[in-house]
């Protein structure tokens, strides 16, 4: 029975990957890399026969970038093959013309290099799209830098350099500053989100700053959220884009700037947790660190979230007693005490 079951989830795993509703199964071990070459060299020996086949390219640029996906992890290990595929795809897209079909193919030719290596090769033909008339090859070649291809300081001077000449919008593709170069990018990023005044600005940079996964550098979000919790964007087409100020803030790393901060910012922080409604049993170990600590802020804020969590039921109510037990027992501000005792009758209930 036991092997039934796993022989159905294995099925549905594989099913439910294919449809993109799950990650795609991890590379194969380094044994298989002969064969993972093989199957890339074969598809990219295709786009190169079919070139001046409209359809028949289209297709097998596809094709190309499934693989690429499918085998991330391994293809990123063999830059051979990743520069090798670029000088064959860049021979290719300078043979076939603009049309329609090509040129969403050649946009999807774009991507697959920059994201995929970092060759001089790849650098030069980033950079000539960067630099290029053609508005849909300039956005593909800076959407197309996510970390793991194409990088460097030439890729961020390009890019600063059309910012500071009005080419581009400094706001619509301040990301692409980030993957060229994340340290000069993030001065840029904390410079932006200190002066900004519009609430779908603060909250898609706020997001680009919690990509560096680094909880010290939140300061100016939590900061700034009071301006933006409650506005709403003016115009149409801004409300059609609109998040609100709360999703600026990546759950996990929300969690651990909570971990490091005190008193004003700590409460602040704790009261976005409580707007985007994600807590849980998983943080009772933090709430139990923060009642003990030395700041009466902290401790009050975290006993006033206790309270609004206890009372909507999201938490195990034993587990919150035997914390607040314990907080009773250590706490000297009066005000405080007479809130833990309120708390732990509502808990009796």
């Amino acid at each position: 029975m036991k092997k039934i079951l796993i022989a159905i989830l294995l099925l549905a795993g594989y099913v439910l990957s294919g449809t993109g509703l799950i990650a795609a199964p991890p590379p194969p071990k380094d044994t298989d890399i002969p064969k993972i070459k093989a199957e890339i060299e074969a598809v990219v020996l295709r786009v190169e026969r079919v070139a001046g086949d409209e359809r028949g390219l289209h297709t097998a640029i596809n094709d190309l970038m499934w693989y690429l996906q499918r085998y991330r992890k391994v293809v990123r290990s063999s830059p051979e093959l990743t520069h090798d595929m670029t000088k064959r795809l860049v021979i290719v897209f300078d043979k076939v013309d603009d049309n329609d079909i090509n040129r969403a193919t050649k946009s999807y030719m774009i991507e697959i290099v920059g994201d995929s290596d970092n060759s001089s090769e790849a650098h030069a033909f980033i950079l000539r799209m960067i630099n290029s008339k053609n508005e849909r090859y300039r956005e593909r070649a800076m959407w197309s830098m996510r970390g793991n291809g194409v990088h460097g300081d030439d890729i961020y001077d390009a890019v600063k350099a059309l910012m500071d000449n009005g080419e581009i919008s400094y706001q619509k593709f301040l990301y692409a500053l980030k993957y060229a170069n994340p340290q000069r990018g993030l001065k840029e990023i904390q410079n932006f989100l200190a002066t900004t005044k519009d609430v779908n600005q603060y909250t898609s940079k706020g997001l680009l700053l919690c990509d560096y996964k680094d909880p010290e550098l939140l300061d100016i979000l939590v900061d700034r959220y009071d301006e933006f919790k409650n506005k709403v964007p003016e115009t149409p087409e801004e409300r059609a884009v609109y998040a609100p100020a709360r999703a600026a803030f990546d759950p996990d790393v929300l969690k651990k700037y909570m971990e490091i901060r005190e008193g004003k910012r700590f409460a602040k922080a704790l009261a976005i947790l409580g707007s985007k409604g994600i807590s849980g049993d998983e943080d009772l170990p933090l709430f139990e660190k923060k009642l003990k600590s030395k700041d009466p802020e902290t401790r009050k804020a975290t006993l006033d979230f206790l309270d609004v969590q206890i009372s909507d039921s999201a938490i195990d109510k034993a587990k919150a007693r035997a914390i607040l037990k314990a907080a009773n027992t250590r706490e000297t501000d009066g005000a405080l005490k007479v809130k833990i005792r309120r708390i732990m009758k509502q808990l009796a209930k």
